[in-house]
């Protein structure tokens, strides 16, 4: 009942402001793809720490994805970074994703694989 409520009132805060809403620093989030296989897959659940520092490579992050036509947000591994931003990439992936996540577009870290 708890997750039922807070999905609702995740749902229509984010649809109202336009950008993902943690409780109380905490967000879950469903995989739609399977780029991040072994890891995770399809369907799972994952719950997203609200970013409250700059990232470390390896951490698989949550962020805003606006490049390339796209306005979504993405689930991948950070891998580095360069002069242009940081660089990711999904486990599954034979290459990193184009271009380069900046450090206002990430949201948080992925912390918890739920089911």
């Amino acid at each position: 009942m708890v997750i039922a409520v807070y999905a609702i009132l995740s749902s229509y805060r984010e649809r109202r402001y336009g950008t993902p809403f943690f409780l109380f620093g905490w967000k879950p989030v469903v995989v739609l793809s399977e780029s991040m296989e072994p890891t995770y897959t399809s369907g799972d659940i994952l719950i997203v720490r609200e970013r409250t520092g700059a990232p470390e490579p390896d951490d698989i992050i949550l962020f805003r994805a606006t490049g390339f036509g796209m306005d979504t947000y993405v689930t991948h591994r950070l891998i580095g970074k360069d002069e242009g931003g940081y660089i990711t990439k999904g486990d599954h992936n034979e290459h990193a994703d184009p271009g380069r996540v900046q450090e206002a577009d990430i949201l948080g870290t992925v912390e918890y694989i739920l089911f």
